[in-house]
């Protein structure tokens, strides 16, 4: 009785272990669902668009900042603090596409290629779908460069800047490990702050975190951009080496924007970071699965044991019930 308790205690352990990992596994699995290609447009758009304003709001920050204490305050933030202020604006804005409010209108979109070619390693999607997932970010951001043209233009220079195309200003080595480091260490932040911090901290910390990295790079390799589709949108629209093609709204200004060679260690960065930090996922997978595995096979020994010892203090107390029971009927025949 006690060793089929105690089988039966084993079995449900053992197999709480493997329908936790197996439910693990699914919730990791089914813990993103796809938007849609349509969603996923217009959430890249907006957001895409919504980070442009970036330079407009470091604009109307020196402004309050001379209206409101002095002229002299102002030329100081510009001057000394201008880099402090665009992260701090980048810290704000990050928190906001990341969190919550955002979340409900983007429900789950990537709003960055490179998210989607890290699914498509992980196994999340397949590769038709991260490429598909991909393009229409790229073309996302395209279009909201474009609007944003379009606004430049008329409101002019004073109210919202112009953009400029983003180039590495180190080698392409240099550039592509640093924009896989960048990637591969904010997917681990993320990760990190997904598993172990409340749904309320995780914005604050992934937008703090990619700005520590970018301040810590300080741009002298790629800026950390970690973001291939900013990159070739900069170039549609700000690009000043597309000879071939004047026309922004153009097809041809696009294709030739793309095959510009800027864009290489953004998008090589991009593959190789997402590949690194699903090599190293998978591998953790792996060790969890293969300590799991220890524990089942662990309890299923020490079951075995058990019932082992049980049968053998069964057998001896058989035996000794048979000797005593021959003891004592020799005995009665003695003493007839």
């Amino acid at each position: 009785m006690v060793a089929t308790t105690r089988r039966s205690t084993t079995a449900r352990s053992s197999g709480g272990i493997k329908n936790s990992s197996k439910s693990s596994s699914s919730k990791s699995a089914s813990s993103w669902q796809n938007p849609g290609l349509k969603r996923e447009f217009l959430s890249a758009f907006s957001m895409a668009f919504g980070m442009l304003f970036v330079p407009m709001q470091k604009n109307l920050f020196l402004f309050l900042a001379e209206k409101l204490i002095s002229m002299e305050t102002k030329e100081m933030l510009k001057t000394r603090y201008a880099n402090e202020i665009i992260v701090a604006l980048l810290f704000i804005n990050l928190q906001f596409y990341f969190g919550p409010i955002y979340g409900r209108f983007s429900k789950g979109s990537c709003n960055n290629p490179t998210v989607y070619i890290l699914r498509g390693f992980m196994g999340e999607i397949s590769f038709a779908e991260a490429f598909n997932g991909a393009m229409v970010v790229v073309v996302a951001h395209i279009a909201a460069f474009m609007a944003y043209f379009i606004l430049h233009v008329e409101l002019g220079e004073a109210i919202l800047p112009a953009g400029s195309p983003v180039i590495a200003v180190g080698s392409q080595r240099e550039a592509v490990t640093s924009e896989a480091v960048v990637a591969f260490l904010n997917f681990l932040a993320f990760d990190f702050a997904a598993k172990t911090m409340p749904k309320g901290v995780q914005p604050a910390f992934g937008a703090l975190f990619y700005c520590i990295v970018i301040t810590v790079e300080k741009c002298k390799y790629s800026c950390g951009y970690m973001n291939p589709a900013v990159v070739l949108a900069s170039h549609v629209v700000w690009g000043q080496t597309m000879m071939k093609s004047k026309k922004i709204f153009s097809i041809e200004r696009i294709l030739e924007a793309a095959q510009h060679e800027a864009n290489r260690p953004y998008v090589y960065g991009a593959v190789l970071g997402s590949l690194m930090t699903a090599v190293v996922a998978k591998a953790i997978d792996m060790a969890t699965s293969v300590s799991l595995s220890g524990v089942v096979s662990g309890s299923k020994k020490s079951s075995s044991s058990s019932t082992t010892t049980k049968q053998k203090k069964k057998k001896a107390e058989t035996t000794t019930k048979t000797r005593s029971a021959g003891g004592a009927a020799s005995s009665l025949r003695k003493r007839k």
